[in-house]
Order: C-alpha cells, then structure tokens, then sequence
C-alpha cells in the first residue's frame, strides 16, 4: 500500500489484510504526501550582506519589473521552486539597472514541514483505528489466525493487529481518503519496468522534465513515478 497524492492510498489488488501500524502510517502519508526540495514563498530586500530581510516597496517591485521585463522573463508566481527562482536572480545580478540591494528570498521547507505533521497524523490516526475497533466499527483481527480478536490486545490498541482490506477501506472513507486499487506484484512489477526504461529512454534524449512527462504519460504524480522507481531498486532481481 502506498500513498502518493493528497487523499489517496494506493492498495495492492492482492493484499488483503493490513496492520494497525501500517495502516496509520499510510493513512497519514495520504494526508501528508512526501514532497521534494523546498519552494521560494516571496521576495525579500537586503540592505547589506549580514542585513535582515525585508517586505519589498511598490518602487522596488517597479524596479523588478523593468528587470523581468527586459529579460523576456514572466512576472513570478509564488511560489516557485528555487531552480525557478534562480532565473530571476541571475536577470537581477546580471541587469545594468541593478539597484543597490541584494535580492533574496524566504524559503519554505515543504519536505519538513510534511513530516512534523505527518508523524502527528500517524498518531492521529492511530488513536483513531483504535477507538474505531472498540466502538465496533471495524474489527481487529489476530496476526496468526485472522480471526477477529477482542480483549486485552484489543484494550491496549497494539499495533500488530491486523485490519482486512474493507476494514481499511471503510475508515479510510470516513477520514475523507480514497483507496485506490492497484494491479498485483507481478503486473506492479513489469510496469515498473516500463517505467524505468521510459524514464531512461527519456534521460538519454536529453528531455529536461523526463520525470513530468514520465508522470503525464501514466497519469500519476511526478512523486508516484518516483516511489515506483525506488521500490523496483529495492525489490531483489
């Protein structure tokens, strides 16, 4: 099971039965996608090199704007990826018309800010699975058996207990996240050879966003392209 977009959870077709543990940290991965490097949130004026940062004025945004301009360089859009936000930063230290200021950013730190709240989620939903079992919503099953468990295991909410695929699916419909079916090991297994040797094929070309056209083409996210290039290096041969 894996999650790749905000809201959705990627079930294998043939696995039938999850574990509490698992089945939180999915959910939560669901909500909170991985996401890669950090993004430009704004521009910031710097008076001096050690200086603080600051809101830039309506004139120094004029001051930009001839700058882009004469770059042939759209207004920017925040926000933008810092490779993005390098192309502005060359036109402004290359320009004749240069201001006597630096020109510098805020950065936000998506990939960390992601995982604060993702382990928060985790724990989230794994408060919630629980109360969900006691309350007789989904059942809890034994690791050895499958058989639906009760008691003290259950009581003490112990991450081992598994959860069937309707079980999963039932409370993940209740948070607001869909579960969607993927094809088994060997049908995953030879797409994601096709993927890798598109992905390849592309690199070889010389295509500057092989990963985007490599997500267009299967309709999935860049960051699902990239989970499923992982997990084929990590899969044994």
């Amino acid at each position: 099971m894996n999650a790749t977009q905000a809201n959705i959870v990627h079930v294998a077709a043939d696995k039938q039965m999850f574990t509490l543990d698992e089945t939180a940290a999915l959910l939560a991965l669901a909500r909170w996608p991985e996401v890669q490097g950090r993004r430009v949130s704004y521009p910031l004026r710097f008076n001096a090199p050690n200086a603080r940062g600051s809101m830039l004025s309506d004139g120094d945004n004029i001051v930009l704007a001839a700058i882009w301009e004469r770059a042939k360089l759209t207004p920017p859009s925040f926000p933008m990826t810092e490779s993005e936000w390098e192309n502005y930063t060359r036109a402004f230290d290359s320009s004749e018309e240069r201001p006597d200021w630096a020109l510098g950013c805020c950065i936000d730190d998506d990939a960390l800010t992601h995982g604060m709240l993702r382990a928060a989620a985790e724990e989230q939903f794994m408060t919630g699975l629980v109360d969900a079992i006691r309350n007789g919503s989904i059942t809890a099953r034994d690791p050895l058996t499958h058989m639906p468990c009760t008691g003290i295991r259950v009581l003490a909410g112990q991450r081992d207990l598994l959860l069937s695929r309707g079980d999963v699916e039932l409370f993940a419909a209740s948070a607001m996240i869909e579960v969607h079916m993927e094809p088994g090991r060997a049908a995953a297994l030879m797409r994601a050879e096709r993927i890798e040797a598109r992905c390849q094929e592309l690199r070889a070309k010389g295509v500057r966003d092989w990963l985007k056209t490599v997500a267009s083409e299967e309709g999935v996210s860049e960051s699902r392209i990239k989970q499923i290039r992982a997990s084929k290096r990590a899969s044994p041969s």
